[in-house]
């Protein structure tokens, strides 16, 4: 999967569920992809999303693990691309 088009399916995923205040921006430059790498490390990173309905989030309970294994796979594909295109 292309990065842009992972980022797009991460926003779209998040969107869908009711998770608010994180969007990511496509990355076209090496400082844009490093923009997003940052958004990767410490508390409250975008690696501590998790989707679920103690959360608020608008998912059915038995939705939840195929939910945030997407959203695993859509992260990891994302930061390896920035990885790669922030050099």
């Amino acid at each position: 999967m292309e990065l842009n088009e992972a980022i797009q399916s991460f926003n779209k995923l998040l969107s869908k569920h009711g998770v608010k205040g994180l969007k990511l921006s496509d990355v076209r430059t090496a400082s844009s992809a490093r923009t997003v790498l940052s958004k990767f490390g410490g508390m409250g990173s975008i690696n501590d999303i998790y989707i679920c309905t103690a959360n608020g989030h608008n998912i059915k309970p038995e939705q939840e693990a195929a939910a945030n294994a997407e959203l695993h796979e859509l992260l990891e594909c994302i930061y390896q691309h920035c990885k790669d295109r922030s050099k």
